[in-house]
């Protein structure tokens, strides 16, 4: 019976020979097979003056058969050998995917898995480490998104056929953290939170007397930035760190109707700072998804808000929603004044994303297709709209009055 070839890039069992008659050169010879990448298997040997230094020499020459850099994945390369090999390859993704990808790998997955070799992994071990995170209390999302993390490190592993599949794919579902009911703002609810923000105050001047409040600068700021802000956002539906993103060269305020470019976002690049991801560092589609960018109308109300908004000295790249030092505004630092905004308004529950949902749900109520509301809020999938951004369990009396016309009609 044929033995079955050696992996590819391995060498067999190496053998020595003494040769006391030779004269000249090395006395000791240090042999073996090896499967070059070609498929074809052939003997290697060097010398050596010790029995040690030609098995020394050897193990080099085999090393020095294989390309430098990675090489192709066998079931003896480790987890970690793959884990190189994936990140290269999604370096070439958006910089905040790639940090919270780095992030997971590093910090929990290599850990765990980072020495074992690629032939060890079985879903029973996979199984046992995601329950411990459970155990820990990682939450639902977290978990998924270290699965993923290992899943793609493990699709390396199959695009070499080390596993037919990937073993991912035979975990255990996690269940739990379920997508809460879509909760938009009503007309009332809108009305009532504008106007808290639009007599927002620091900490220090809450309880304060109007004129006390109106002599800060600091209410006054707060009172420019966060109400213009969730206007923008309430009437355009775009993320919150698009609305960071746009610059007064964005804007058409002169057209009927009034327009803005958006699709790239402010983000914050370890080493970096914050910088707007944009077509100079990020090529054709700087977005969120390739349906991001576009332009979109504005409502006249936003419109003639940034028309006033817009100081007399503002330089056409100059952010629209600056921060307080005139630079790109984090978009942690947005979303940390917007939670003690809510909190003084009596609105806890709302977020940056509710106003995307809200903004959602008027068109839908004004009957605009799912396909039209998609390329607003900048989805590739009019049923990611429909399932995650409309608000659903509103009385709808048009409804009754139609089921009862389809009744009346066949009696």
């Amino acid at each position: 019976m044929a033995r079955p070839p050696l992996p590819l890039g391995t060498a067999g069992r190496v053998a020595t020979r003494h040769h006391p008659d030779k004269q000249i050169g090395h006395q000791w010879q240090a042999y073996c097979q090896f499967r070059d990448l070609d498929g074809k298997t052939r003997q290697v040997e060097r010398w050596g003056k010790t029995e040690s230094a030609a098995k020394r020499r050897l193990s080099e020459a085999c090393r020095d058969r294989l390309p430098p850099g990675p090489t192709e994945l066998t079931g003896r390369s480790r987890f970690s050998d793959a884990a190189a090999v994936w990140l290269a390859r999604v370096e070439q993704r958006k910089p905040r995917t790639v940090q919270t990808y780095r992030w997971a790998l590093q910090r929990h997955v290599l850990p765990a898995f980072g020495d074992l070799r690629l032939a060890e992994f079985r879903a029973i071990r996979l199984n046992n480490y995601f329950a411990e995170l459970a155990a820990h209390g990682y939450s639902p999302n977290m978990r998924r998104t270290i699965r993923t993390v290992v899943a793609g490190v493990l699709g390396e592993a199959v695009a070499a056929e080390v596993f037919p599949q990937n073993p991912v794919r035979a975990m255990r579902k996690i269940e739990g953290g379920k997508r809460s009911k879509v909760r938009a703002m009503t007309a009332d609810e809108r009305q009532e939170f504008l106007a808290g923000l639009d007599d927002l105050r620091c900490g220090h001047h809450v309880e304060a007397d109007q004129a006390v409040a109106d002599g800060c600068l600091m209410c006054a700021g707060q009172r420019r930035t966060l109400p213009d802000l969730v206007r923008f956002m309430m009437g355009t539906g775009v993320r919150i760190g698009e609305c960071l993103a746009v610059r007064w060269c964005d804007l058409d305020l002169v057209s009927v109707p009034a327009t803005a470019t958006v699709g790239p976002t402010v983000v914050r690049i370890p080493g970096t700072g914050l910088v707007r991801q944009d077509e100079e560092f990020w090529g054709d589609d700087p977005g969120k998804t390739a349906a991001s960018s576009r332009t979109i109308a504005l409502p006249q109300y936003v419109a003639t808000m940034l028309a006033v908004r817009r100081p007399s000295d503002a330089a056409d790249r100059d952010p629209v929603f600056p921060s307080t030092a005139h630079t790109w505004w984090d978009p942690a630092n947005a979303q940390s004044a917007l939670r003690k905004a809510r909190g003084r308004t009596g609105f806890d529950w709302v977020t940056s994303h509710v106003f995307r949902k809200t903004a959602a749900t008027i068109l839908d109520d004004a009957g605009f297709s799912a396909r039209q509301i998609a390329d607003q809020l900048g989805h590739e999938r009019p049923s990611l709209t429909q399932d995650t951004y409309m608000g659903r369990g509103t009385l709808n009396p048009a409804a009754a009055t139609a089921l009862d016309a389809a009744y009346r009609s066949s009696h």
